[in-house]
């Protein structure tokens, strides 16, 4: 049993390592699937981001034993059709890139505008030894996906703050023989209507604490609780949903 945990705490830090060096589910991909490729049976992972016109998505997957990549697009209905809101084990689809059957893809949602799906060659709990093992990797990886959409929000703001800045360009005609520049006119009456919003600290800590409770549906104890995806002592998160007002049966 001590061996297990221990493997499971390497592949926790091998998820961890390729999160925190990827800033979108493009370049995660690879990262993702050789990091889980070491410890379990990784057949493909394959990603769906929302493009930012909305009008449709584009999928790419990678299959670490072949080192093949792929990528479409289809419109945006597709991630619609998806429906996932919640980690979500599905075992009656194909893998697109894969030439091995697989027994079953986890996936889960990144944000609004992405998904990120993981298909595996052989059970999950059959290869991590238990069910609370299961558990505890979902649980991880649904919370890094959470915070990867956060930072592609974030990175959207900020280039439709960019956007509006520089909408209103000036083209000035070059002189014979030179290359054409292009001058930027930046008008400061417009920056009222292209700052990114600033929540206060406690409006924050309501929000991220919501999402916990939300997402473990109340639970605060356990490897699984709320406490646990928010890196805090279950007495800590306590005592700031009674600071904040939180209250713990909103989300039971």
């Amino acid at each position: 049993m001590l061996g297990r945990v221990v493997e499971l705490a390497t592949l926790l830090h091998e998820i961890s390592v390729a999160f925190g060096c990827s800033s979108n589910t493009r370049t995660l991909l690879a990262r993702l699937a050789d990091g889980m490729g070491r410890h379990l049976s990784v057949a493909e992972v394959e990603s769906v981001r929302l493009l930012e016109h909305r009008r449709e998505v584009r999928i790419s997957a990678y299959a670490p034993g072949s080192g093949r990549w792929w990528e479409g697009r289809r419109s945006s209905r597709f991630l619609e059709q998806q429906g996932v809101v919640a980690p979500t084990l599905v075992t009656d689809e194909l893998a697109r890139v894969a030439i091995v059957p697989i027994a079953g893809k986890l996936k889960l949602p990144v944000g609004r505008t992405g998904l990120l799906a993981i298909a595996f060659e052989t059970e999950i709990s059959v290869l991590l030894g238990s069910i609370e093992n299961t558990e505890i990797l979902v649980d991880v990886l649904a919370l890094h996906c959470l915070r990867l959409g956060q930072l592609a929000a974030t990175a959207t703001q900020c280039r439709q703050a960019h956007r509006a800045l520089t909408e209103k360009s000036v083209i000035s005609e070059p002189e014979i023989g030179c290359e054409k520049f292009t001058e930027t006119a930046v008008d400061t009456r417009d920056l009222r209507n292209t700052e990114i919003p600033v929540e206060t600290v406690d409006a924050a800590l309501v929000r991220c604490i919501g999402a916990a409770l939300e997402q473990t549906r109340g639970k605060i104890y356990g490897t699984s609780g709320a406490a646990a995806l928010l890196g805090l002592k279950p007495s800590t998160l306590q005592s700031k949903m009674r600071k904040l007002g939180i209250e713990r049966s909103r989300f039971t």
